[in-house]
């Protein structure tokens, strides 16, 4: 169900070139939406549409089956949570004050702001220390977090951000969008995502729009956008840094193996049928369990151990990639993060099978 409608939209400054062309599209309930694209393509002008701190020229725009003309502005934006890149938490105020402010102008009795405070804070991965603490006194991805806070406070369906991260330095960048992805699922926000960065794009976005020059090209999940471009200057902007970002689209447990050459340690029953299902693999090894399905190690078929390294089904390919590079070897086991039990074994050379045939099925549309 959309619960924000775009219907050719445009916004004409002045009379010269639209800044936003006859854009429409439907942003479904609960999905992450990224909007990216060069400078000046408009998806920061069609993000502030939403909330209408920016007026359509021409087109309708509705919100929770409204259109925008018909909500009052100031309510419009209360009932929409709004994050941006300079975050603009009032410096006079502290950490609860801040997070709290829209439902102070809204009039919620100072109990239901503080106990709201002490749950947001938890949401955003923050102790109550920071809660009498001053802008000033944070650092750049903390003042983020509260940020985000704030715009939950009121409980929005709907979030927009626009570029929250960008001027972040990429470690807190890769933490906070960890921590916003956590966030999504769990909480199930629509949010509309403004970025110039492909990566935290194809990362991040459920769907994503490519927009030039006021128009929205094409709007798709990230392997529609990687495989079936509809634009030529979609498949040249995406190029190869898109391409790359298939391995963060597949973790572990996609790709990984389940049916394995098993030997449970200090038994010889069923090793010889494990030393016989290794070969027909093109291994020549075996792996190690103990006498609850726990993984111990690998041995070679004529004798001996060898290296190893292990990840959790969750893990990206991208991740797999370089524990296999650190450990030299062509392979992971895949361990439950909990109880250590082997779950399936990553092999490169499976893997680039399976990504050849991904690759294959997604460019011309038939299963194989």
């Amino acid at each position: 169900m959309a619960i924000v409608s775009f219907r050719e939209v445009s916004k004409i400054y002045q009379g010269d070139t639209p800044a936003v062309n006859q854009v429409s599209l439907d942003v479904e309930e609960g999905e992450f939406l990224c909007l990216i694209g060069p400078s000046g393509c408009g998806k920061t002008t069609l993000l502030k549409m939403v909330n209408r701190l920016i007026e359509p020229t021409s087109g309708t725009i509705v919100v929770e089956g409204r259109e925008v003309r018909k909500w009052d502005p100031i309510r419009l934006r209360r009932h929409i949570g709004y994050v941006i890149q300079q975050i603009g938490l009032f410096p006079h105020l502290t950490v609860e004050e801040n997070m709290t402010y829209v439902l102070s102008i809204m009039g919620r009795p100072l109990s239901e702001r503080r106990r709201k405070a002490r749950e947001l804070l938890e949401v955003v991965s923050l102790d109550a220390s920071y809660l009498r603490r001053f802008p000033r006194e944070l650092s750049g991805g903390e003042r983020q977090r509260v940020g985000v806070a704030r715009a939950l406070a009121s409980d929005p369906k709907i979030i927009l951000m626009d570029e929250p991260f960008g001027a972040l330095d990429q470690i807190t960048k890769e933490q906070l969008q960890g921590e916003l992805l956590r966030l999504h699922r769990s909480l199930r926000k629509t949010i509309v995502f403004v970025t110039h960065d492909l990566q935290e794009a194809m990362k991040l976005g459920t769907r994503i729009g490519v927009m030039r020059k006021g128009r929205m090209l094409q709007i798709g999940t990230p392997s529609e956008l990687l495989f079936t471009p509809a634009d030529p200057f979609v498949e040249e902007f995406l190029g190869t840094g898109g391409l790359l970002q298939t391995f963060r689209m597949f973790t572990a447990q996609e790709v990984m193996l389940r049916d394995l050459p098993v030997v449970v340690v200090g038994q010889s029953e069923g090793k010889d049928r494990a030393i016989q299902y290794s070969r027909d693999l093109g291994w020549d090894f075996f792996l190690l369990v103990d006498k609850e399905g726990r993984f111990v190690g690998a041995e070679r078929v004529d004798g001996g151990s060898l290296p190893y390294s292990t990840v959790f089904p969750s893990t990206s390919f991208e991740e797999v990639l370089r524990r296999m590079f650190l450990a030299s070897t062509s392979w992971v086991a895949v361990v439950d993060p909990s109880n250590g039990v082997l779950q399936g074994v990553v092999d490169f050379r499976f893997v680039c099978a399976h990504l050849q045939g991904y690759c294959l099925e997604k460019t011309s549309g038939k299963k194989l």
